[in-house]
């Protein structure tokens, strides 16, 4: 019996074969059977007095039985080369994709959100050799073929110029237009260009990916509604708010961005993040008036659509991707990563 790539000895009588199982797959090996995206080889192997060889082979739950028949056991390598053909080509198409989903801050900090917090200064020599060393620890352990940023997918072409401009080294604008401060820092530091753009030329690719859908999100009407309607506390919003905030200034007080990124990607700030959406939001309701469920679906409507982008975009060829969001999409793309068949999601604190 064996139950592990490499070589193994085959015993029948007196005779003893040595053959090898090559790993199969890309991940990391283990020995479980429901592996995502690696196909193993566990094998119970039984000689019988006819010389039958029965061979149960386990592919992520599954059984694929072979039954074959030998002449001479010394035909023992042609029949392995067989099983393995099968192999493979189940293991091929059981393969899913793996998604890096990275919840970020927004590193030019347009205060947009309701959320404020502090500065990180993106642009500070500690900050790039943090930059740096993530995108390098990435692509040396997934090197991925798309990168999708929270850039709107309608304006895909004006992005692939940006782009093409920074791979070759030449500015991808021209700051002496631009009439605004906000609109400087956001092409000097934001997360799109600082993050995806780096990743995506090291990684080599020729393409980053835009996948946002902008919409009109109206928590500005919160305390309003909480006076009309009295389902809850009309401070209720403003105290999760400044509980956010604090969380993320706890978060910015690490001095590494690797450490900033994991603190923001802890399964209890996502879960925080998406809770606010169901335990608040939600609630804010009084008939004929809807506005706490219409404001929650909108909110799902959104990044529904922003994932089926990336549904729509991704390839039978692509094996590893990234995705690089807000934490508030992040919360919500990792339910729908979870759910979805075709791909298996890795945490940031097994990449950097």
């Amino acid at each position: 019996m064996f139950s592990d790539a490499g070589h193994h000895r085959c015993q029948n009588q007196n005779e003893s074969y040595f053959f090898h199982i090559p790993k199969i797959g890309t991940a990391k090996t283990s020995t479980t059977p429901n592996s995502m995206n690696t196909c193993f080889l566990p094998m119970k192997i039984v000689w019988s007095d006819q010389n039958l060889i029965k061979s149960n082979r386990y592919f992520k739950g599954k059984t694929l039985k072979i039954h074959l028949h030998q002449e001479k056991f010394k035909h023992m390598k042609s029949l392995f080369t067989l099983i393995l053909s099968l192999v493979c080509i189940y293991c091929a198409s059981q393969k899913k994709i793996n998604v890096i989903l990275i919840g970020t801050m927004h590193f030019n900090n347009p205060g947009k959100d309701a959320a404020k917090s502090e500065e990180i200064d993106i642009l500070k020599d500690y900050r790039q050799n943090s930059l740096e060393k993530i995108t390098n620890k990435i692509v040396e352990k997934y090197k991925p073929t798309k990168v999708f940023v929270e850039y709107p997918s309608k304006n895909q072409k004006t992005l692939d110029k940006f782009y093409e401009l920074y791979k070759t080294g030449k500015a991808y604008y021209q700051a002496d237009t631009l009439t605004k401060a906000w609109q400087k820092r956001y092409f000097e530091e934001c997360e799109i260009f600082q993050l995806g753009f780096r990743l995506a030329k090291k990684s080599e690719n020729q393409k980053v990916y835009a996948m946002d859908h902008p919409a009109e999100m109206r928590f500005d009407l919160f305390q309003q509604k909480a006076k009309e309607m009295q389902t809850i506390d009309e401070s209720a919003f403003q105290k999760k708010i400044d509980e956010s905030s604090n969380k993320t200034n706890s978060c910015y007080s690490k001095n590494d961005l690797a450490d900033i990124l994991k603190c923001f990607n802890t399964e209890k700030e996502l879960q925080q993040n998406k809770g606010i959406y169901i335990n608040l939001f939600n609630r804010l309701n009084k008939t004929p008036d809807f506005y706490g469920s219409d404001l929650v679906a909108g909110w799902y409507h959104r990044n529904l659509i922003m994932y089926s982008t990336i549904q729509n975009t991704v390839s039978d060829n692509d094996q590893n991707i990234v995705i690089i969001v807000g934490q508030g999409h992040a919360a919500m793309m990792q339910e729908f990563i979870k759910l979805d068949e075709r791909f298996n999601l890795i945490k940031i604190t097994d990449v950097f």
